[in-house]
């Protein structure tokens, strides 16, 4: 994946709950001078989180953050997306929907 990213680009993680071990080429950061980082809400405050919150709404209204998704679920089918996200075989985000 980090091939991918745009030169100077950024790549943020936002938790993780997949069973699966990342590996990031070092020689594919440097040569793209690309950045990865991570978040993870277990150690901020409320405030803390809800402006978090606030910022990737407006990066992704801006259209400067694309999450991945893995899957969409209806609001009634969410033991279907819940069995999904415990199998930890997703990939990216598991989106429940009205």
């Amino acid at each position: 994946m980090i091939p991918s990213v745009r030169r100077h680009g950024t790549v943020v993680s936002l938790g993780f709950t997949g069973g699966r071990q990342a590996t990031v080429g070092i020689m594919d950061l440097l040569a793209g001078a690309r950045v990865v980082t991570g978040y993870g809400a277990h150690g901020d405050s409320g405030e803390e989180i809800a402006k978090g919150l606030d910022d990737l709404g407006r990066l992704t209204a801006e259209g400067r953050l694309r999450p991945v998704i893995d899957s969409r679920y209806a609001l009634d089918d969410f033991e279907a997306g819940y069995t999904r996200l415990a199998s930890r075989e997703a990939v990216g985000s598991l989106v429940l929907e009205r």
